[in-house]
């Protein structure tokens, strides 16, 4: 996967090509093609460099405090707290038309829904691979 944001989530309705599906009591989009779980307990997934600040995507999740703000290069990494108390990564690139945002400053978090992805809601984000180094 990457990087990616996962936030915990509850299906409310599949219809056609996309899931109606509540995070904290907001309704976003997923695209059923991009549903790695049957079931109705979902990790939303969305990507750093897919996360918009201040812009008007489909999938709004609200307003949020940057808590960071690192340069790396071509693009800004933003540290985000949303209203849940939980921080989401941001990556924005660096050109000549993005705003000043400073650590500190409110900032509105969407995304479009061809970037968001679910998984099976009830693994354990915490758990990871053991890696046994003596069997190379």
């Amino acid at each position: 996967l990457g990087q990616s944001n996962l936030i915990k989530g509850k299906v409310n309705s599949r219809s056609g090509e996309s899931a109606s599906v509540k995070i904290h009591g907001i309704d976003i989009e997923v695209p059923i093609a991009r549903m790695a779980s049957h079931g109705d307990s979902v990790l939303i997934g969305v990507r750093p460099e897919k996360l918009n600040i201040n812009a008007k995507s489909k999938n709004s999740i609200g307003n949020g405090i940057v808590t960071d703000a690192s340069f790396v290069g071509v693009s800004t990494q933003y540290l985000v707290k949303t209203s849940w108390d939980e921080e989401l990564v941001v990556f924005e690139q660096n050109d000549a038309g993005a705003p000043d945002i400073k650590v500190g400053d409110t900032v509105s978090l969407s995304w479009e829904p061809a970037h968001t992805f679910a998984l099976d809601g009830d693994q354990d984000l915490a758990a990871g691979a053991d890696v046994d180094h003596e069997a190379d």
